[in-house]
């Protein structure tokens, strides 16, 4: 954790943000000092099997920890939910997977894009996410949908995966544009801004900030930016979503 985060945090909550932080979840302790600072905590949950999640974190009781964390989030006021792309441990138990966290762990579940080109989330090799064909991420998003319709508590907005669906398929034109470096950006550790994790452009060099499109670009269904472009591209048939809003304020 950056040693300013959660000054900056507060900073940010005074002038209106709603603060999300991502995390493993392996500092249930340390969820204490976010008190007031941070809204909602999602937690990277690979698996409901405990060892196939610690297996994968290399982290011998990882997933008790999260679930300490989860649990201190409840105390503090703090919302969480359980993140995780589409992975070989739940390509094909999704409804269990689901169940699980909102009947047990009793948290909804927010599903991310698994990052395909470069193998896996920030990794070279071959994982539990690079090994899935793009005919089965499809077929992963489109029960994700069924499930939400279902009553299920899945925070993806419907757009987001439907069109994770038509990405899987190579239908791009099917797609919202991508609005990172307009709508949406990354701001680095040093405090540069980038309109996304695999651009190298710096748009803060200046009093004015660099232009920067990505209207065309479709080298990622990166979740962190791909949503909200897709909200911003389908305000007018969100309007009837915005209970996913509600479950987060």
């Amino acid at each position: 954790m950056h040693p300013s985060f959660p000054s900056l945090a507060r900073a940010a909550k005074g002038m209106g943000f709603v603060i999300h932080v991502a995390s493993n979840g392996t500092l249930p302790n340390g969820v204490r000092i976010l008190k007031g600072s941070v809204d909602v905590m999602g937690f990277s949950v690979d698996s409901m099997d405990p060892q196939e999640h610690d297996l994968n974190r290399k982290h011998k009781g990882a997933f008790e920890k999260v679930r300490r964390s989860i649990q201190n989030c409840r105390k503090l006021g703090i919302k969480a939910y359980a993140n995780t792309p589409p992975n070989v441990y739940i390509a094909d138990k999704i409804e269990e997977y689901v169940e699980f966290m909102n009947g047990e762990w009793g948290i909804p579940v927010g599903f991310c894009y698994p990052e395909t080109g470069n193998r896996g989330y920030f990794s070279t090799d071959e994982n539990i996410v690079s090994v899935l064909s793009h005919e089965k991420i499809a077929e992963f998003f489109r029960s994700a949908l069924k499930l939400k319709k279902g009553g299920y508590e899945i925070l993806n907005t419907d757009v987001y995966l439907r069109e994770a669906v038509e990405y899987a398929k190579g239908n791009f034109s099917r797609v919202s544009r991508c609005w990172a470096g307009e709508g949406v950006y990354w701001i680095d550790w040093h405090g540069d801004v980038h309109p996304c994790f695999s651009k190298e452009e710096t748009l803060n060099t200046c009093e004015k900030w660099e232009k920067y499109s990505a209207e065309k670009c479709n080298d990622c269904f990166t979740q962190c930016f791909r949503e909200p472009s897709s909200v911003i591209s389908n305000i007018p048939s969100l309007i009837n979503e915005l209970k996913i809003l509600r479950a987060l304020s």
